[in-house]
Formats: structure tokens, sequence, C-alpha cells
């Protein structure tokens, strides 16, 4: 990146060069705001040793929680902005490809998981990327931290949630393929989110609330009997998890905010079994408009079944 030139960092002693950089600058007894405290993350994201270590050198200071007042400035992503994650985007829908083509019965699935991360990676993507990945019977996509050489067999599902960055700025993509034809409960769970997706894609324009948009997502898998499943609907996205989160039980503050053009959200919509033990995700980025929404994505989100 080259927007910043004024960078200082110290390993391993972080708080050291922050303290160094507040004396420099004749702040130790001035109200400062600190980003990454209770905001996104409810607990934060901020290491403790390296919190208390800036509170002890700096006793004459008053530290405030600034974190809502720069997630705030960042939901509104500029031109720019959605034109890294279009490119992400992009990257990501290569690698959905390759998914699609390699998964058949008797692919080993960590063939599949190297070529698609290679692709993202050859492609331009940013190193590590995210990515998540459940086949044969999943409840969701888990993180992949072990190389696993399973067998595809006719009837397995796989579950995938993976985000390709470029320059910071994230993908998302939730993919699930049916390898030939998906075994029960799945062809309905499959057939229930894609009608989540599009109901919602429906009802998503600057000026409703994250709760109607939430609503319009969640009616078609409850009104069915399924449940929710083990993840959000949807949530903001750019430099990483932004708010809006949709999220079963979010507070009555969440639901009252409004859309906002040119907002990008991740999309997730999932149905699952009852008790979450089976389910599924699909979904990918969309930009809020004033009429609707505009995906990111050259892919249609659609149930994908491969033979």
């Amino acid at each position: 990146q080259q927007w910043v030139k004024n960078l200082l960092a110290r390993r391993p002693n972080w708080s050291e060069v922050v303290v160094q950089r507040l004396k420099e600058m004749a702040l130790e007894r001035s109200s400062i705001g600190v980003v990454g405290l209770e905001g996104r993350e409810p607990e934060g994201d901020i290491p403790y040793v390296t919190y208390s270590k800036i509170l002890q050198a700096c006793p004459g200071a008053r530290f405030e929680n600034a974190t809502d007042l720069l997630e705030e400035v960042r939901l509104v992503k500029s031109d720019a902005e959605i034109a890294l994650i279009k490119e992400a985007m992009r990257i990501g829908d290569v690698a959905t490809e390759v998914m699609y083509r390699m998964s058949r019965p008797g692919a080993r699935e960590r063939e599949i998981f190297a070529e698609m991360v290679g692709t993202m990676l050859r492609e331009g993507a940013e190193h590590p990327i995210m990515f998540l990945w459940d086949s044969g019977a999943p409840d969701r996509a888990r993180r992949l931290t072990y190389n696993r050489n399973r067998l595809l067999k006719a009837g397995d599902v796989i579950c995938t949630e993976f985000a390709p960055r470029v320059q910071g700025y994230y993908g998302h993509f939730q993919r699930a393929v049916a390898v030939a034809d998906p075994s029960p409960p799945y062809g309905e769970l499959l057939e229930t989110s894609a009608l989540a997706y599009e109901r919602g894609m429906k009802a998503a324009r600057a000026g409703i609330t994250v709760g109607e948009f939430y609503d319009a997502c969640a009616e078609p898998i409850l009104s069915r009997g399924f449940e929710i499943y083990k993840g959000p609907l949807f949530h903001g996205i750019g430099l990483g998890w932004e708010t809006p989160l949709g999220m079963p039980g979010m507070s009555e503050q969440m639901r009252a905010r409004k859309l906002v053009a040119g907002m990008t959200l991740a999309i997730e919509v999932g149905a699952a079994t009852e008790g979450k033990a089976r389910g599924v995700h699909l979904g990918d980025v969309v930009v809020v408009k004033d009429k609707g929404v505009e995906s990111l994505s050259r892919l249609p989100v659609e149930i994908v079944c491969c033979r």
C-alpha cells in the first residue's frame, strides 16, 4: 500500500512504538481514541498485554473507544474500494469454476482445495486466504486446518466459505456443490437456501432496515420448517467483517439500522435441519443501491450438481 507513508512497527513489543509515538506528539495527557475495542467484535481484538502496557506508560492520558467512529466511516465504500472488492470477487469466481470442474465422485478433497488456493494465488490474491470447507454430510463449512485426503462420493455435498483479498479488501464466497444428486435432506436444504437468497435480493435496497432484510432472507427458511444454519445471513465486508451483522437474535438497535447506498454486504444465507445437524449456505458479495443490489460476482448463486 502507498497511501500511508509513516509506518512504525517493532517486534515483539508492539506497545513500545505506540508509547514512543504518543510521547513524540506530546499526547501523554490527551484524549486518545482507540480502534479495536468493543465494536464489531464484542470483546475487541487488541491484545490485552499490549493495551495494558500502553495504559501503564501513559497514566495521564484518557483512552476512549473510537471503534464505532471508524466502522461507520468504512461502511459506505468509494468507487476505488468497490473496484478492489470486485477484483477479489473475479479471483474467487475463477476458483469457484475450478471447484465445479473438479468435484466428481472419486476426486480427492485435498487436490480440489489445493487447486482452488493455487488458482487464487496465481490470479493475484494475497496470502493467506481464509478458506472453510466441509463435505459429505456437513452442517456448515469449517476451517480446513489439516490435509484432508477424503475421496468424494456420489451424494456428497460440499460447503465452502472462502475470501480472496486484493490490497486488503475481501471478496467473499459461500458456494455449495452436490456431487451427482445430493443425498436427503440436502436437496431441500439447497433449494430452500437458494430461495432465501432470491427473496432477500429482491427485497434489498437502500432505506430498508437490517431487520427487514434479515426477515426477507429468513422467511423462506423458517416457513419450510428449517432452522437458520450456524452463521449469520449477511454481514458487511471490506477490510474484514463489518456491520451490519444479520444474526439470529440480533439487538433491536441493529434491526433498526438502515441499509445505505454504497454498503457492501457478504450474503451467506443458509438452511439447516432441526438442531442444526445438517446445513448448507449460499451467497456472494453485493453492493447496496438506491433501487436494489448489484452482485459483484459474475457467477449466479444457484444449486450446482457436478457429475
